[in-house]
């Protein structure tokens, strides 16, 4: 008798999309951040819109990460994708103060959680069938 693997629920998939296009986003925001640096304006608008939509996901791939305890997941998860949602909606604001230091410190460490949460998410998600 052969078994099938079964498919991730879509809690799961929400959860890993979420956690990838965090962490793409993350790397691309770093990239832009440093242009804006050199080029001081040219990117400073793109590079907004960009870290809303990072934070965007970041705040679906929290909610998802809920919803997957709930159903059984890692409990870690939680913590890690609710901590970098609130560390992207902070440097929102951070940007938007013009605060460069904390800014830059703080987008590195966001570089780090998006990623390690995308790591996380598809590695260990724990829980039923996470395929």
């Amino acid at each position: 008798m052969t078994t099938t693997p079964t498919s991730a629920p879509a809690v799961l998939k929400t959860l890993r999309l979420a956690a990838a296009a965090t962490a793409i986003l993350a790397i691309i925001q770093a990239l832009m951040g440093v242009g804006v640096l050199i080029a001081e304006d040219t990117l400073k608008d793109s590079h907004g819109i960009v870290g809303m939509v990072t934070s965007a996901f970041a705040c679906v791939a929290a909610i998802a990460s809920i919803l997957w305890m709930r159903q059984g997941g890692n409990k870690g998860l939680v913590g890690h994708a609710v901590g970098t949602a609130v560390l992207t909606i902070a440097q929102i604001g951070l940007g938007f103060a013009e605060m460069r230091g904390v800014h830059i410190a703080l987008g590195l460490l966001i570089l780090a959680a998006g990623t390690s949460l995308a790591a996380i998410a598809y590695n260990k998600p724990g829980g039923p069938s996470a395929a």
